[in-house]
Formats: structure tokens, sequence, C-alpha cells
């Protein structure tokens, strides 16, 4: 054997063991990479699904402020004119979508989600503005014999949401059916939070 030749031939095995084990290793590291770019567009993709804009969020806020927050005296008249304009707008944006005369920065938050999450995210607000809205009338009057104007647009926004919204929201059949889950769960969860005011009800009454 030529002991040059035998050489050679153990410094190219060497070499090309080397160069195998690089490419794995590169190899390795791209496929880490790949997962790990996945694993952070998944995570990346699902709080996108869950987050909502400021501008919405300060928006219901400030709506349901007037339904919610203690009054006396002249704030009172205030927050009556205040629920009325919010009974409206409730109306108004959600069932027709209308965002006409809206600040910008709310028109340009309603335009980056579709409407389907606007109204998920709206559905808990227009249910505590009612059911405040309720409450009152049934101190006031002790019965619902006769609604406001302000008492019929909300509950029939919220009658919307829960009866019209996922029809009116589904770009398919299998996404109308998955809305009309989502909104019976949402309206189980509505009934046993009324439940205490249907025995209210009951007792005014009577």
């Amino acid at each position: 054997h030529d002991p040059e030749r035998h050489s050679s031939s153990s410094s190219n095995n060497n070499n090309n063991k080397k160069q195998e084990t690089k490419m794995t290793k590169r190899r390795r590291g791209q496929d880490e990479g790949h997962r790990h770019h996945h694993h952070h567009h998944n995570h990346h993709h699902q709080q996108d699904d869950d987050f909502i804009p400021l501008p919405i969020q300060t928006f219901l806020w400030r709506q349901t402020s007037p339904f919610v927050r203690p009054f006396l005296g002249k704030a009172r008249d205030l927050a009556q004119i205040e629920q009325r304009d919010a009974c409206k707008l409730f109306e108004r944006i959600i069932i027709t979508n209308n965002i006409w005369g809206q600040s910008p920065s709310l028109t340009d938050a309603i335009s980056s989600i579709d409407r389907w999450r606007l109204i998920k995210v709206s559905f808990p607000f227009v249910l505590q503005c009612t059911a405040a809205l309720l409450n009152n009338k049934l101190i006031k009057d002790h019965n619902f014999n006769r609604l406001g104007g302000n008492e019929a647009k909300m509950m029939y926004t919220l009658q919307w949401i829960l009866m019209n919204a996922s029809e009116e929201c589904a770009d398919s059949e299998n996404e109308a059916k998955s809305n009309a889950t989502n909104v019976a769960i949402a309206a189980a969860t509505a009934a046993s939070l009324l439940k205490p005011m249907d025995s209210q009800m009951g007792q005014g009454s009577g």
C-alpha cells in the first residue's frame, strides 16, 4: 500500500465526515428555527385573535359608564341623556354597522377587526347596560308593564345579538353554525345572570 495515498484517503474521509456533521447541525438548526417560528407564528396569531383595539375598549366603557355609575340631582338628568345617546349608538354600530360620524381612531379600529368579533366583545357591555336599565325600571315602577325608549332599544339590540347576529356575520354555513353555538352559550350565560331579576319581577308583580 502507498502510505501517501492511504493518508490522503483518511484525510478525505475525515473531511467528508466533518462536512456531513456541519450539514446535519445546520439542518437541525434550521428545523428548530422553523419549529420556533411556527410556534411563534401560532402564538402571535392567537394573540391577534384575542386582541381588541384600545379605541373600541374605550368606546364600550364610555357607553356603559352612565348606566352603572351612581348619580344624584342634576347628574341624574345628564346620565339619562348619556344613556339615551348610548342606546342609539349601540343600536347603530352593532346592528346596522354604521360607524359614520365617529372618531377616526374608532372607525379605523372597528374596520381593523371583523364584525363578529366586535359583536362578541360588545355583548357583555350590552347585557350589563340592559340589566341596569331593567333593574332601575323595576325599582321605580315595580313592574315591566311599559318599557321606555331606552329599555326597548337595548332589549332590541340584545335580542338581535342573540337571534340574528350569527347568520348576518357568517361567510359560510359552517361559520354560521359555529357562531350560533357561541351565541347559545352566551344566551345561557345571560339567562343565568338574569335569573335573580326574574325572581324580583315575580315578587314585584305579586
